[in-house]
């Protein structure tokens, strides 16, 4: 099925429809306005393009579609503000690619989209500032690349994704300040991370839980400001690397892979899966306890947040700290002991 007319402005006529057992293609139809006369649809059994239509904001009148078979590609509607009308959406088999929408400042719309079988592509659309409204994501089969977005300030809204079954790719972000948002993305499926021109990241902080033996290639290159690498992930895959290391032209401390390591092997994380545990619980919500780690004593606990600004410091390590000052939301916390300050990261919960 496909719409390509400069004069069209409803999809009158298919108002009984409930099942498309095809693809649908809605492009460069410059006076379409929405999506009404598809209210009735469900499913659609096959690739849902909606490019080049100027005149659509969201996408109201697709409330009861919650599954595509094939691929969804949003590409070029220069008007579109948001995703409302997708709110019903759970699955998507085949990728997703949101491209070269320049006025989209966030993804509300599809809250309850959980399942991506391909690819999720973000590429150029210059208003997003972050990825709310993919809140309920869980799985990408595929590869995430994110690419040459403007506005971009960080990847909040990927809280609960937790797998990809291909690589990582941060491209090109000249606004993106960190990957805060990514923390409960443990495996990449033996594939690459690749982090390059991204002109104002100042810390990888964000991908910290990437379980190091699930990447087969890391390149992080050409990220002037970017300071801070010395994250578990990284660390983990540098101290024993199943493939290829690219690192160069970053920030001080991160400038070529050597300094990395050494930034890594000042920290101490000998014992990675350790540190995930150092704080407990985790996620707190009043208190927190701070295990026996390797006879370190800590001298004093500083709690930074995702915009990496300090909240809290504790200079009294008793066994039960109390943290009943902190907001819900993600920390870094900065475990100063004698010798060497450790990393890792806590969750707030109220």
């Amino acid at each position: 099925m496909f719409f390509d007319n400069d004069s069209l402005t409803s999809l009158s006529g298919l108002d009984s429809l409930i099942y498309i057992d095809d693809y649908i293609i809605i492009e460069d139809n410059e006076q379409l306005t929405d999506f009404n006369a598809l209210e009735n649809i469900t499913i659609i059994n096959g690739d849902f393009w909606v490019n080049n239509n100027n005149t659509i904001v969201n996408f109201s009148g697709l409330d009861k579609v919650t599954h595509i078979e094939g691929s969804l590609y949003i590409w070029g509607n220069s008007s579109l503000i948001d995703f409302a009308g997708m709110e019903n959406i759970i699955t998507v088999n085949g990728d997703v690619m949101i491209e070269s929408n320049h006025n989209l400042i966030e993804m509300n719309g599809i809250e309850n989209l959980s399942t991506i079988g391909g690819d999720l592509k973000i590429r150029d659309d210059f208003s997003l500032i972050n990825m709310e409204g993919l809140n309920n994501l869980i799985s990408i089969g595929g590869s995430i690349e994110v690419k040459g977005n403007k506005e971009l300030k960080n990847l909040a809204g990927l809280d609960k994704l937790s797998s990809i079954g291909g690589s990582f790719t941060i491209w090109n972000n000249p606004n993106l300040i960190d990957l805060t948002g990514a923390e409960n993305l443990t495996t990449i499926s033996n594939s690459y991370i690749s982090i390059r021109w991204n002109d104002k990241l100042e810390s990888l902080n964000g991908i910290n839980n990437i379980e190091p033996s699930s990447i087969d290639e890391l390149t992080i290159s050409a990220n002037p400001s970017l300071t801070e690498c010395e994250i578990e992930s990284v660390c983990g895959f540098l101290k024993n690397p199943l493939g290829e290391v690219f690192i160069y032209s970053n920030g001080s401390g991160c400038y070529i892979r050597e300094e990395v390591e050494s930034a890594c092997n000042a920290l101490e994380i000998s014992d990675i899966s350790n540190m995930k545990n150092i704080i407990f619980p985790n996620p707190a919500n009043k208190q927190i306890s701070i295990s026996d780690f390797s006879g370190l004593t800590v001298e004093r606990l500083i709690f930074v947040n995702t915009l990496g600004q300090e909240m809290l410091e504790i200079t009294e390590i008793n066994n039960k700290i109390d943290i009943s000052a902190l907001n819900q939301g993600i920390y870094t916390v900065n475990i100063v002991t004698s010798n060497n300050i450790l990393k890792t990261k806590l969750i707030i919960r109220k």
